[in-house]
């Protein structure tokens, strides 16, 4: 019985709400420093928030995020599962995720231009272009936009944009950048904390897709002189559906190496379309 209720979990846990969850952290951490001070009319620098999240994720390279702990939410049902994932910054990105009975049920490689997925418990893999992992499952498949919410990054893509003062408020504990239009097809918004400077939400929204992506990091840590979010919560919203994930970090290891071969059984059988798995 129970593996039957994972086995359907697992077809039910979309691959994108795996993706968007695959963040950096750990669960206990210390308080991290104000860094950015505030201008004569009560505004942070905003020069000096993009100058601080970009040295931090200049300073990292590599993570193992070897215990995470989370709760994904579908349906007013919460399922428990564990996790460790691994990132080689502008390269590849390997996601483990064990459910209640102790075995892994899935295993992910995405890389720029390509990705494989091992199903465990049906013994299936696929390997295929991230094109069609795009197709299916939105913009959340993108390697680049991963990254960035996986290291806690706004890209650089967006950097000439933000330095307009016009659209920066202050909302709550955040002092955040609000678009006043669309572009490319999506809006997105970006708070960061009012004490300390680093970046605690960020929002994507596609009308044209009804999509709407958030991800706020709501404790961080300092370590080794690179700072991580600590506590992660994720929303996943497409035609008004949503997936929610709460995750918790227990143990971790940064810039240092790790395994990242690909090991796929004789007896798994392969498949040709990512439906199939």
């Amino acid at each position: 019985m129970l593996r039957k209720r994972n086995r359907a979990f697992c077809q039910s846990f979309k691959f994108s709400t795996i993706v968007i969850v695959i963040l950096v952290s750990t669960m206990a951490g210390c308080k991290v420093k104000g860094l950015v001070g505030k201008t004569d009319d009560g505004y942070m620098n905003v020069n000096k928030i993009i100058q601080l999240n970009r040295n931090n994720q200049e300073k990292i390279e590599r993570v193992w995020i070897k215990k995470i702990r989370g709760v994904y939410t579908f349906e007013n049902e919460d399922i428990k599962f564990n996790s460790n994932i691994r990132i080689i910054k502008d390269s590849i990105i390997i996601v483990s995720i064990t459910l209640d009975f102790g075995i892994e049920a899935i295993r992910l490689y995405v890389k720029k231009d390509s990705l494989v997925v091992l199903n465990r418990l049906n013994k299936t893999w696929y390997k295929g272009p991230v094109i069609e992992f795009k197709e299916r499952y939105g913009l959340i498949s993108e390697f680049d936009l991963l990254e960035n919410f996986l290291l806690m990054g706004m890209g650089d893509g967006m950097v000439s944009e933000i330095n307009n003062r016009v659209n920066w408020h202050t909302i709550d504990s955040g002092y955040c950048y609000i678009p006043l239009k669309i572009r490319d097809r999506r809006e997105e918004s970006f708070c960061y904390d009012i004490n300390n400077g680093y970046l605690m939400q960020r929002k994507i929204v596609m009308p044209e897709d009804s999509i709407n992506i958030i991800i706020r990091y709501s404790e961080y840590e300092e370590k080794d002189l690179l700072v991580l979010p600590t506590v992660l919560k994720a929303w996943y919203i497409r035609d008004k559906i949503e997936h929610r994930i709460l995750l918790n970090y227990e143990k971790w290891e940064v810039n240092k190496t790790f395994p990242k071969k690909i090991k796929i059984s004789g007896s798994y059988k392969r498949v040709r379309r990512l439906i199939d798995l």
